[in-house]
């Protein structure tokens, strides 16, 4: 029993001495000289957040979520700080009432009405239930007389490829009420000079668009989000066993939020897969994005956009499915991303930079005291990044060497506490009891 307790003892000696040893044995603070490269901050200063776009020159070397970045003053202070995005709000479509329709000779006519007063609209969605489908459209605001705000042709060739348009874009307006206008189109079948294998078949099955069930508006006003982008041209292409195609885009270092794929060929459509690793020692490619590219001129249908959702992409691949079709000739890939802005609060007087480019500093952990006021990027001054350049006084191995003597430091001293702990039950078995 006494062997137990002395060994329970010297557990809770160890224990405890390097619980205690360890809160004192805290890592000096982060400074400037442990990022390999800094770029200033410019802009006029103020006692309310202002905001940066960070460019990719950065991004690419940060950590997921833009960790290892810090913001400093000219006194070597570290700056609290925010990293925002501006993300693209959830589309408010609004179904409009069907005040009146009229049935014409090459289609039909829909009065729109909203009693409730949308405010700004600029698209126009069509609900309808029979597929495949394809009709030209006009779409016509109130006034006297009724102003042409937009025009074209809206197909869905669903479910035998995955082309679809069932909307149309036009100008932001306040009027209550639009007239839209569908009419069947001669759409031209068999060879010809805008023939368009593979979809022959599928045009021939298309229908006048019937089966309305109602129209949709967006509401709000506002372009959406703002993206960056980073191009990439004149990338190596192979084919794979299957025959699909393969592009190797590389190391990009960014997040990737859309893949745009642009091609030379006329009319086509193709299936695409978008693979991605997330550390360099990672060598599994992962799905992170599907879709379809195609572009068909007789319906001026096409889309080169891929969604994807890659916090942080090592290495990027594209893998194109061509089913026995010749490969496409793509001639740019470009990658996009919802922009990241870094917020913090500028003092008169001082000058900042941002740090960045250590994979061995954490994320910061801090909450900025104004981040209770922060109302959104909107009508926030912006400041901009400028040259980048690297940090002299930057060692690689500094960190990893103080972190090394730091946990050396306390296992040397965790194995005293051990010994000595032992020793002191030791001694206390040979006393003599009373």
């Amino acid at each position: 029993m006494a062997m137990k307790i002395g060994a329970l003892l010297r557990y809770g000696v160890l224990v405890g001495v390097g619980m205690m040893l360890c809160g004192q044995a805290e890592a000096r603070p982060v400074n400037a000289d442990d990022f390999p490269f800094s770029a200033p901050l410019e802009g006029r200063p103020g006692l309310s957040p202002v905001k940066v776009a960070l460019p990719s020159e950065i991004l690419s070397r940060c950590g997921p979520g833009t960790a290892n970045v810090r913001v400093y003053d000219d006194l070597g202070k570290e700056v609290p700080f925010l990293i925002d995005t501006v993300r693209e709000p959830g589309r408010q479509f609004s179904r409009w009432d069907i005040v009146r329709s009229q049935d014409m000779k090459e289609g039909a006519a829909f009065l729109l009405g909203n009693p409730e007063g949308a405010g700004f609209v600029n698209n126009l969605q069509i609900i309808a239930d029979r597929r495949p489908c394809l009709a030209d459209i006009e779409v016509y605001a109130a006034a006297t007389p009724w102003r042409l705000i937009a025009k074209g042709k809206v197909a869905d060739l669903r479910p035998s490829y995955n082309a679809y348009r069932m909307g149309i874009d036009f100008p932001e307006t306040l009027a209550a009420q639009l007239k839209v206008i569908l009419k069947r189109p001669a759409v031209e079948k068999g060879p010809g000079p805008t023939a368009c294998s593979p979809f022959d078949d599928a045009l021939q099955e298309l229908n006048p668009l019937s089966g309305i069930r109602g129209f949709a508006v967006l509401q709000g006003k506002g372009t959406g989000p703002g993206l960056d982008e980073e191009v990439f041209e004149g990338l190596p292409c192979s084919r794979d066993d299957q025959g699909d195609t393969v592009i190797d885009v590389g190391r990009v270092g960014l997040p990737v939020e859309e893949v745009s794929i642009r091609a030379a060929d006329g009319c086509f459509y193709r299936e695409v897969e978008i693979h991605a690793t997330d550390s360099p020692g990672e060598p599994l490619y992962r799905s992170r994005g599907s879709g379809a590219v195609y572009r068909i001129p007789r319906l001026d249908l096409g889309s080169d956009v891929i969604r994807a959702d890659v916090a942080k992409a090592h290495l990027l691949r594209i893998r194109i499915m061509n089913k026995n079709a010749s490969p496409l000739a793509v001639g740019r890939v470009s990658i996009r991303w919802a922009r990241r802005y870094l917020l913090f609060v500028p003092q008169p007087g001082r000058s900042y930079v941002v740090c960045y480019g250590s994979a061995q500093i954490p994320g910061a952990q801090y909450v900025p005291d104004w981040k209770a006021r922060y109302g959104g990027l909107a009508g926030l001054p912006g400041w901009k990044v400028g040259r980048s350049s690297p940090n002299a006084d930057y060692e690689p191995e500094r960190l990893a060497k103080e972190q090394f003597k730091r946990f050396f430091f306390i296992g040397v001293v965790i194995l005293l506490a051990y010994f000595i702990g032992f020793w002191i039950i030791r001694i206390r078995d040979l006393l003599p009891r009373r």
